[in-house]
């Protein structure tokens, strides 16, 4: 499978990691491939053949789309590269919708509500898009091969079952257990759930920590 990955920082970062030791063919998507960027030289600095280009040139190219882009801007950035682009193509989600506001007693505000969830946004916007919720209650830095005492799980919320087998493959090979928590609907409770993940660290200072899913 073919990945383009939209973004350049730290979960871009830890993505590209994990996808070229895991032999996937990935492309990186960046807005202005001329500006002079920290970020670029982070990833040319782990793969220095890896390929930096457009957008447009990245969607184009990929079977599966990563959208590594603040929460607040994902449905702008995809207005950006054009809605017919995404047409049948798997749109991995791993972005969390929390706002620009000062977090309270380590909380940061949703852009959203129970209602909706940002992937349920844009799976409206790409009615005919795989939109994929999975791995936004992970840390960067644990995303690819962590090490705890347990293995982790990332749940994976979606209406295409192959789809979300497709991207479990990957989890899997980035050394995660999976849970199917099935339709773009429940993606509502793992939005919620990277906020908490997010909240602990900040509350705990440790961000070494996981959810895992036991039956």
């Amino acid at each position: 499978m073919k990945i383009a990955i939209i973004g350049t920082g730290n979960v871009a970062q830890a993505l590209v990691k994990g996808l070229i030791s895991e032999n996937y063919e990935i492309k990186i998507g960046t807005r202005n491939v001329n500006k002079e960027n920290g970020n670029i030289d982070i990833l040319k600095n782990i793969n220095s053949s890896i390929d930096i280009t457009t957008y447009d040139n990245a969607v184009e190219f990929a079977d599966i789309i990563i959208l590594s882009v603040p929460g607040a801007s994902l449905l702008e950035v995809i207005e950006t590269i054009g809605i017919s682009k995404f047409k049948e193509k798997i749109l991995w989600d791993i972005t969390n919708a929390l706002s620009g506001e000062a977090p309270v007693n380590g909380v940061i505000k949703l852009i959203t509500n129970s209602e909706e969830s940002i992937a349920e946004k844009v799976q409206k916007q790409l009615p005919y898009t795989y939109v994929v919720k999975a791995m936004n209650t992970v840390g960067a830095h644990l995303m690819y091969k962590p090490k705890f005492s347990e293995q982790g799980t990332v749940f994976i919320s979606g209406n295409d079952e192959n789809s979300k087998k497709i991207i479990a493959e990957i989890v899997i090979k980035f050394g995660w257990n999976f849970y199917n928590s099935g339709k773009i609907e429940s993606s509502r409770a793992l939005e919620y759930m990277g906020q908490f993940y997010i909240a602990q660290g900040i509350f705990s200072d440790n961000w070494n920590s996981t959810f895992k899913y036991i039956q």
